[in-house]
């Protein structure tokens, strides 16, 4: 069985992942181009052979590989190879991008990041707004944006700081200055604290994503170059066998 909307192999009764129709909607019906199958009147693609409606029937026999492309995608997720996996995700950013679909119709775990298109003030937002969380994924682009901004703006408190009491860096970082000021030594502190709650969190959502355990994290602490080791492994792809997707944890049963 395929969907009707998107053309991806279904089994019985279960949910297309990317458009969400279960099974053909629509009482009238049409032969399907290819298999001269009774199939819904308003469907994009046959659900008995995944023919594509579009392509005139000629077509069927000039462009096979067209045809084999379109049924690989069909491919359950856990299915599919690395390249498979990221070829698939890559063309639906595209389309998102190019408005051919809405991007509430694409299940949000097939998506390379949570935001269609990453920016750097969008992930900068959503890696603060999910500061204290680590039970779901970060998206590779997403990340690195969320991770620069953060930094970003840690630099420019300092600066701030900095100047606020025209002192460099490593004479307010001083302890007989932070004693004297201790107003200082607060307002330090509590920006070491975001800075390191918010990157640390982040990371262990890209480990999530990349499919790795987010107990990774602990090169963080490896002392002088923990944080870019713990960066080399942020680098990894987005794993098509992940255990947590955008939203939180994948429930197993639903991909079976």
């Amino acid at each position: 069985m395929y969907c009707q909307r998107c053309g991806r192999e279904l089994k019985e009764n279960h949910p297309c992942p990317l458009c969400g129709i279960v099974k053909p909607t629509s009482d009238e019906t049409k032969k399907c181009k290819k298999c001269q199958l009774p199939i819904p009147v308003n469907a994009n693609y046959c659900v008995h052979c995944g023919a594509d409606q579009a392509i005139l029937n000629d077509n069927f026999q000039t462009q096979p590989a067209e045809n084999n492309s379109e049924k690989n995608m069909g491919k359950p997720l856990d299915q599919m190879t690395q390249a498979e996996f990221q070829k698939l995700t890559a063309e639906i950013d595209q389309k998102i991008k190019n408005g051919e679909i809405s991007s509430n119709l694409i299940v949000i775990n097939t998506r390379l990041n949570e935001t269609p298109i990453p920016t750097l003030s969008g992930s900068v937002r959503l890696i603060i707004k999910d500061i204290f969380k680590v039970n779901k994924a970060m998206g590779r682009a997403n990340f690195f944006l969320g991770y620069i901004g953060v930094s970003l703006i840690t630099l420019f408190f300092l600066l701030l700081i900095q100047k606020i009491f025209n002192q460099p860096m490593m004479a307010l970082m001083q302890e007989a200055y932070l004693i004297k000021h201790p107003m200082l030594a607060v307002i330090l502190l509590l920006l070491l604290l975001w800075y390191v709650i918010t990157t640390l969190t982040a990371t262990i959502r890209r480990y999530h994503d990349a499919g790795i355990s987010g107990w990774w994290i602990i090169l963080r602490f490896i002392p002088m170059f923990g944080e870019f080791f713990s960066l080399l492994l942020a680098f990894l792809p987005q794993s098509p066998k992940r255990k947590y997707d955008f939203k939180g944890k994948i429930d197993s049963d639903k991909n079976k």
